[in-house]
């Protein structure tokens, strides 16, 4: 435990490791500032900048010398980056005597020092990005990440499509210079070896496949692959390396050699388009003296990102614009990608100018005076996507001048002068284009409520539970049932609260006149039976979800929506087979098991609950059974299974919880390994 705490203490390593890097860039900013003025007023500052470097370079070396510890990194990218820092270190020491206010042997040395110091210290960075991200991780741009391909059917499935994938997602962990798990993924053949753990790939069974499960994973689980602040896999991509893996993870096989559903020709239809903006290629992006100078005359211009040279231009609420206002912006005109003029003085005369902005995708021109003239000066704007008319002047006869538009997909329209018939027969010319029109009527339309509260006084109880059920919304009728049935009108009408003596699932929905019938409400209170002495696991639950071991089942305390929270127990691929043990022989007739299904993370109700007894401990007899049909479900659902028999008496209870084992075949990664969690075991 001690070991493993320091080297975990070596994970701090990148929170060190920048300090010193932060402190000598400034301090050798400093120090040139000096020498130019040829001034000494930040001796002092200097000097205790490189001391207080100096010391965080100590405790980077050593929380990086634990982390090394921990292997996957190759061995001469790591010396050197180690040693690296170790010899700027030193010179940095060094320096910190050479600064001294009293002259030494080493005072003549400080401002070659300096510069060793810079050029060691960035190449320690240097070799340090290289075991984080891999060699190549400064020359590329994620650009470089992009697959487009001419042809996706005449393409290399494995070398054109798949290599790419895991190129950008997975090998800059899985690399020569940075080798996780020993597992090195740059070629086919290593990626076929697998790792220290073995084989990633099964080609048997690969929808079994390690590679496969990891990235079907929770996030927060730590074997959740690409790992949580890695950069993840897309759908499409999961989708793309199963398909490869389900056609024998073919090294040289050609796309259109393969069988293909309907789903896997969608993603494949998508490598033939760029996601890269071609425009951008041609267009210089703003300076900050063309940003100062149109700020100077009023103008609020921002640039999208700093490798994206298009611009928003923000003028809402300006209402002293001028005839030529907008003509200002012709420096930046190809550079615009979305102007905002709503409420403002903006006349048709001054709309002219917006016909040049030949790039321009969005123009929000609501709550101005503006009408079907000014549309003219739209007719050419190729890549216009979304166009904001509402509360303008525009009437039906302006819509006819927006069919011209090639890429329109938003048109608002609601307050305008435009009629319902008017933007009907536009929407039937032109069904791709989302029209917000009435938004009102939909905002005052009848509304549905909010399920009902169920409030208990305990969700575990030993004698009785008081309920009390409470609607969102006064004046709200409120029917429940206690049978395990929806509720309807017909329903117990609910008037006060009401005491249960036995296990109940209870379910409620509220009805208000004018309003949707809320969504049905449930929850499961338990009435525990016997106390348990013990209670023996065949097999342990999965180390991640283990709680507090076999007492979890047994300590009365309810487990949450999330399986994480050490109140469940996990299971992953194997059934819960555990033996309970009562402190005497008692007449017992049932057995009650608390269960999750939450499907995303790949955790299902049991198939079934098998009970033997035995008064002994050495001769059982089978006294109960339950089978639970498979259906499917998405979200997460608790579940109680109470197993009911002719009472018997018993001093020993042998329970079997058979999970589903495998994922069924509506799940997103059918055959895949599936969890079953169990939080509570009673004995009755």
């Amino acid at each position: 435990m001690i070991f493993t705490a320091i080297i975990n203490f070596g994970r701090l390593h990148p929170l060190f490791v920048h300090l010193p890097i932060g402190i000598l860039y400034f301090v050798f900013a400093l120090f040139v500032y000096q020498l130019w003025k040829k001034e000494d007023k930040f001796d002092e500052a200097i000097r205790w900048g490189v001391g207080l470097a100096t010391l965080s370079a100590l405790a980077a070396i050593g929380t990086g010398w634990l982390l090394s510890n921990e292997g996957g990194y190759e061995e001469g990218a790591l010396n050197w980056h180690k040693y690296m820092g170790i010899g700027m270190t030193a010179f940095s020491l060094l320096l910190f005597w050479a600064l001294s206010p009293k002259e030494n042997s080493v005072t003549s040395l400080k401002t070659p020092l300096f510069f060793v110091i810079i050029a060691a210290l960035t190449a320690t960075g240097h070799f340090g990005g290289n075991l984080t991200h891999g060699e190549e991780y400064l020359f590329t741009s994620p650009a470089d990440d992009e697959v487009i391909i001419q042809d996706i059917q005449k393409a290399k499935l494995y070398e054109e499509v798949i290599h790419p994938i895991l190129k950008s997602k997975c090998i800059s962990c899985h690399n020569p210079s940075k080798l996780k798990g020993e597992l090195l993924m740059t070629n086919y053949e290593n990626l076929m070896k697998g790792g220290e753990n073995g084989a990633i790939i099964d080609l048997e069974n690969p929808d079994q496949s390690e590679m496969i499960r990891r990235v079907h994973l929770p996030m927060n689980d730590k074997k959740h692959m690409p790992p949580k602040g890695k950069r993840q896999l897309a759908d499409d991509d999961i989708d793309l390396l199963q398909w490869w893996l389900n056609n024998k993870a073919c090294p040289d096989c050609i796309v259109s050699d393969l069988p293909q559903e309907e789903k896997i020709q969608a993603v494949l239809a998508t490598y033939g388009k760029s996601t890269v903006d071609p425009r951008i290629a041609t267009l210089t992006a703003m300076s900050s003296d063309t940003k100062k100078k149109l700020y100077e005359k009023g103008f609020n211009v921002n640039q999208v990102a700093e490798s994206n040279p298009f611009v928003y231009v923000r003028l809402k609420n300006s209402f002293d614009l001028e005839k030529n206002s907008l003509s200002e912006l012709s420096v930046i005109k190809d550079n615009i990608l979305e102007i905002d003029l709503s409420n403002s003085n903006i006349t048709n005369d001054m709309t002219k100018a917006l016909a040049s902005f030949k790039n321009v995708e969005r123009i929000q021109l609501q709550k101005t005076k503006i009408d079907d003239s000014s549309l003219d000066n739209f007719s050419k704007l190729e890549y216009l996507k979304s166009l904001n008319l509402f509360s303008s002047e525009v009437t039906d006869e302006g819509l006819s001048k927006l069919r011209a538009l090639p890429q329109l997909e938003r048109l608002y329209l609601w307050q305008s002068k435009v009629t319902d018939d008017g933007v009907m027969k536009f929407q039937e010319a032109n069904p791709g284009i989302d029209i917000n029109y009435k938004i009102g009527e939909a905002i005052f339309s009848t509304s549905s409520l909010a399920p009902p509260e169920i409030r208990v006084t305990n969700e575990v109880f030993v004698d009785s539970v008081v309920v009390s059920i409470f609607a969102t919304f006064e004046g709200s009728r409120i029917f429940y049932t206690l049978d395990g049935n929806d509720p309807d009108s017909s329903s117990t009408l609910y008037k006060d609260p009401f005491v249960l003596a036995k296990s109940t699932g209870i379910k409620a929905f509220a009805r208000k006149k004018g309003w949707l019938d809320s969504p049905v409400n449930s929850k499961q209170v338990i009435r525990t039976g016997y106390k348990v002495k013990e209670l023996a696991l065949a097999h342990p639950p999965a180390p991640q979800y283990k709680g507090s071991g076999s007492q979890t089942l047994i300590d009365l305390a309810k487990g949450s929506e999330d399986f994480r929270d050490g109140k469940w127990l996990g299971f992953e691929g194997q059934h819960l087979e555990a033996v309970i043990e009562l402190p005497e022989a008692k007449d017992i007739k049932s057995v009650f098991v608390s269960t999750l299904s939450d499907p995303g993370s790949w955790v299902f109700f049991p198939q079934a609950v098998d009970v033997s007894v035995s008064v002994d401990g050495q001769n059982y007899k089978k006294v109960g059974r339950e089978s639970f049909p498979s259906k499917q479900r998405t979200g997460k659902e608790f579940k109680s299974y109470d197993v009911s028999f002719y009472p018997t008496k018993a001093k020993f209870i042998k329970l079997k919880v058979e999970s589903v084992l495998k994922n069924p075949s509506w799940h997103p990664n059918p055959g895949g390994k599936s969890w079953l969690f169990v939080d509570e075991v009673f004995v009755n």
